[in-house]
């Protein structure tokens, strides 16, 4: 069954059986993984192109590199600064949180 499966592929290939093959097995895999990321990624930049757009009567081109720049800047200092929680114990420990 498709809900029992260990992996997306696996998922993927449970219900196409016939394209268990190889070279799309591996396509599958890379393209699964490559989803993941460019999924929210694409729907960020598209709500937040829909929101500047409604605030800021631009060119569309010039918008969405304001936008894919904003996403950008974003993904760098979300990766710059590290997560901490707000309400942290007496005994927490930077190093050996998450």
């Amino acid at each position: 069954m498709c809900w029992q499966s260990s992996s997306p592929s696996a998922a993927f290939f449970s219900w196409f059986p016939a394209l268990n093959v190889g070279w799309v097995a591996g396509f599958v895999e890379i393209a699964v993984s490559i989803s993941f990321f460019m999924a929210p990624a694409v729907s960020w930049i598209g709500g937040m192109f829909a929101i500047v757009r409604s605030v800021e009567p631009d060119a569309r081109l010039r918008l969405l590199g304001k936008v894919i720049a904003l996403w950008a800047a974003l993904f760098v200092a979300n990766g710059l600064v590290p997560h901490t929680p707000v309400f942290v114990g007496p005994s927490f420990d930077v190093r050996s949180a998450n």
